[in-house]
């Protein structure tokens, strides 16, 4: 229902709070859906295709129940010839060994002088993304308990923070030995009071959006021409993991 909600409320930015259900025509659809793919979504990022059609669902929904009650004459989702596709997403940057490995350089010097309104621990959180390739929910709830320094894994599972994307998601991710070096001095020095690997320092609870410290990361670390997000970081451990067939092991001595 919220989700709905979200949708709708994004139906009536574009066409207005006069906006009545018979001025949703085929016509007026299709200018939505232009205006819609322009749309900025999180990280920098424009909507996604899924998000995209949960916006047209929701509304075919509210249309289908008005032509029920002869509020309107049509569903004119239903007409639609041309939805947008959950396979035509926008191909995402990923970083290259060298460039990974100045972004944790750079991350390592924030943290030895974190700046006002900086999270202090940007090294093994963007660390965590590069070794693991977790989503950016999944990697925001870990708590410090889900890192097993005995058996070497991360465990992503659900918690009282949040809850796992699908079912499936729960895992075990290798802790690869850089990453385990980096998160057990991390651990050990750090205050985290609330369970969570990496609180929100301002309040201790869960993190919202760490986009500014990676910026400052990026500009560090002089990575130029790619418009780094955390989706980056983890499509970057994705696309080396296929192109080596392993995790590359070439950023040790970070």
């Amino acid at each position: 229902m919220e989700r709905d909600e979200r949708s709708l409320r994004i139906v009536l930015t574009y066409g207005g709070e006069d906006l009545r259900l018979h001025d949703i025509t085929t016509t007026w659809l299709y200018d939505f859906m232009a205006w819609l793919a322009l749309q900025p979504g999180r990280e920098g990022r424009r909507l996604q295709p899924q998000t995209r059609l949960h916006v047209l669902h929701a509304l075919s929904s509210l249309l289908k129940r008005a032509r029920s009650e002869r509020i309107v004459e049509y569903n004119a989702v239903r007409e639609l010839s041309d939805k947008p596709s959950t396979t035509d997403r926008e191909e995402a940057d990923y970083l290259e060994i060298a460039e990974g490995a100045s972004l944790l350089e750079a991350a390592e010097q924030m943290d030895a002088k974190p700046a006002a309104r900086a999270i202090p621990y940007a090294h093994p959180l963007f660390a965590t993304y590069l070794y693991t390739g977790v989503r950016r929910g999944e990697c925001f709830g870990l708590e410090a308990r889900d890192v097993d320094f005995d058996l070497d894994i991360i465990h992503v599972r659900p918690n009282r923070w949040r809850n796992l994307k699908k079912p499936k998601h729960h895992r075990r991710v290798p802790l690869w030995p850089d990453l385990k070096r980096i998160l057990r001095e991390y651990v050990e020095t750090s205050d985290r009071s609330s369970g969570l690997l990496f609180p929100a320092p301002w309040h201790g609870g869960l993190l919202t959006d760490v986009q500014g410290s990676l910026d400052r990361a990026v500009e560090i670390a002089g990575i130029k021409g790619k418009r780094v997000t955390l989706h980056t970081l983890r499509h970057t451990y994705g696309s080396h993991l296929v192109m080596r067939g392993r995790l590359l092991h070439s950023w040790n001595n970070l």
